[in-house]
């Protein structure tokens, strides 16, 4: 690691002494020379410690801010920041590591951890012969008969040659029936025993030594807490623990630390906040094992519980209305739940959901993530549908094009004013991007936003075949949806089959499974492709003719087919769309 990178981290400190910003877990003010900002505009980006601004794009990192606040060179800086922060680091390391770590000398006893200052670690020469080389400070953990180093300043393990390793600590799982945390680290798995709660750690060995520690002792396995990394692999082993625990039938939650990337940085982040932490975390378990007990009897769950599961569904599961009031009389709002929205290229699949978003977030937050249009494009067809209703000739194609008439001032004004929270993604993020991005928000604000996805056979996936690619983001952001009891709304085309057909299930058969995992399924069709003409099985020519024609049209007739529906009834509700104006209106009854 360079200088650079150690000081990165560093940016929160700056930021809290130099400019008093305290909470950079929600957007604060930006802090360009350059930029007045009279809303909070600007946020920290924890994983590569920068900031940045939406509104005007400034980003930096440690050095650019503080070069920018103390007008100096990058040079002159890089050697202030070294000398403020890195040399009152090599002074505090002489203090015992485990000491800086939060660990109290009665912790390290127990777990007989040693701290040495230059270990000597042993390897096999050119000549075979066993020889050695300088380690550096490091800290001895046992691990069953044999141990593991670590090493204090640039973390790396070192295990002794031919010797087997295995889960830290694995002992606390045949010491108690209490739940045990499982954690990456040892130091993890230390600071939680040292605020009085079983722990054990993976050591970075991987799920399947706990697989194989849990499987040897049959069914006398605790309650389990899997606590792991906040990071990208801690997430995936927590995603492949949680598949394997279900098949097992295991007692388990998955729980993981979200303010800090694991459970020692949180405690010495705050002591008192990571406390309350491992409270929630036995309260959650314990009410999970309560519930599944009080489900079994079936009679004795309507008796003890019935009614109040129903009071509180009923008070989780707010309704979002859609401003269309013949889709909110039919369909009855959007609620928790995972929603496809279906229909084939240049339908308005896209606009209806930009329309969408705009009515939804005046009554919550809402994560647009999209891989059609970038933020620029989402604006404008923004602006332009609100100016068109309030009788301002005016489209996302000419305020594209810089052709903006004096009058979008004031519609500009509007749309502030609305106070819409409307979250644009366009950086085409993964699934697991996208959870984190939303965990986040929730966490920072206390919201849970609706999830809008654009469209799904354009999420980035390691699957090579389109429908393995479909299924994997449909899977995970159902389990996502429905674990965290979120609403998500995933466009998603049509097979080629069903272009000329009306819309049903079959339309998206191509597109994987998803008629499998969806609550709610609506699909666009042309006014047109509910006529007998449709219905035939042959008139490829004359169905062609008539969708060409029906695209032409101003409006254009169209129809949102439910085909199914978890909730209730299916339905049809009838549209027209005004492309040049971006904009769904209802049809008129006739």
């Amino acid at each position: 690691m360079n200088e650079i990178d150690e000081l990165k981290p560093y940016l929160k400190s700056f930021l809290s002494e130099y400019y008093g910003i305290k909470n950079i877990r929600k957007n604060f003010k930006c802090i360009s020379p350059t930029h007045k900002d009279e809303h909070p505009s600007m946020s920290y980006h924890k994983n590569d410690h920068y900031i940045k601004c939406f509104a005007c794009g400034y980003t930096a990192n440690i050095i650019g801010v503080a070069s920018d606040y103390w007008n100096i060179s990058k040079s002159e800086t890089i050697e202030k920041l070294k000398e403020k922060y890195l040399n009152k680091e090599k002074k505090l390391r002489k203090k015992p590591y485990l000491s800086i770590r939060g660990l109290k000398a009665s912790t390290i006893k127990h777990f007989n951890v040693k701290e040495v200052e230059d270990f000597q670690a042993e390897y096999i020469d050119a000549n075979g012969e066993k020889s050695h080389y300088p380690f550096g400070s490091a800290i001895i953990i046992p691990n069953g008969d044999s141990y593991i180093a670590r090493s204090t300043i640039n973390k790396k393990f070192y295990k002794p040659l031919n010797s087997q390793t295995g889960i830290f600590f694995a002992e606390e799982l045949d010491q108690t029936q209490d739940p045990v945390f499982i954690v990456e680290s040892p130091i993890c798995a230390m600071t939680i025993w040292q605020q009085g709660y079983h722990a054990i750690a993976l050591g970075g060995l991987g799920y399947n030594n706990l697989l194989s520690e849990l499987e040897k002792r049959g069914s006398s396995i605790p309650p389990l807490i899997l606590s792991l990394d906040s990071d990208a692999s801690g997430k995936k082993t927590s995603d492949l623990l949680s598949i394997a625990f279900d098949e097992k039938k295991y007692k388990y939650i998955n729980y993981p630390v979200v303010k800090e990337k694991d459970p020692n940085e949180f405690f010495l982040y705050n002591a008192n906040e990571f406390t309350a932490y491992l409270k929630n975390c036995l309260d959650t378990i314990n009410k999970k094992k309560f519930e599944n007990s009080s489900a079994n009897n079936l009679s004795e769950y309507i008796k003890n519980s019935f009614l109040s599961d129903i009071l509180k569904q009923k008070k989780d599961a707010a309704i979002r209305l859609t401003g269309f009031e013949d889709l909110d009389r039919k369909l009855g709002g959007f609620t928790q739940g995972l929603y496809i929205v279906g229909g084939r290229p240049g339908v308005g699949k896209t606009t209806f959901l930009d329309q969408l978003s705009y009515e939804l977030s005046a009554q919550v937050p809402v994560f647009f993530i999209s891989y059609e249009q970038n933020r620029l494009h989402f604006a404008a067809k923004q602006i332009a549908r609100l100016a068109n209703l309030n009788g301002i000739p005016l489209t996302s194609t000419h305020i594209l094009k810089g052709i903006i008439p004096k009058e979008i001032l004031k519609v500009m004004d509007l749309y502030c004013e609305s106070n819409r929270e409307i979250y644009v993604y366009s950086d085409s993020p993964s699934v697991d991007e996208i959870k984190k991005r939303v965990e986040q928000f929730e966490y920072d604000t206390g919201k849970s936003p609706i999830i809008i996805v654009d469209f799904i056979q354009k999420v980035p996936s390691q699957r090579n075949n389109i429908k393995d690619a479909v299924d994997e983001t449909v899977s995970k952001l159902q389990y996502f949806t429905t674990d965290g009891k979120r609403t998500s709304i995933l466009v998603s085309s049509f097979n080629r089959a069903a272009y000329y057909s009306p819309v049903s299930i079959d339309s998206f058969r191509e597109s994987g499974n998803i008629e499998y995992a969806a609550d709610v399924m609506l699909g666009f069709q042309y006014a047109v492709q509910s006529s007998k003409l449709f219905k035939s099985d042959t008139k490829q020519n004359e169905k062609k003719e008539a969708i060409k024609k029906a695209e032409l049209e101003s409006p254009r007739k169209l129809e949102l087919v439910c085909v199914k529906n978890r909730y209730g009834n299916q339905f049809t509700v009838s549209f027209d769309y005004y492309s040049n104006k971006d904009l769904f209106l209802e049809s008129e009854k006739e």
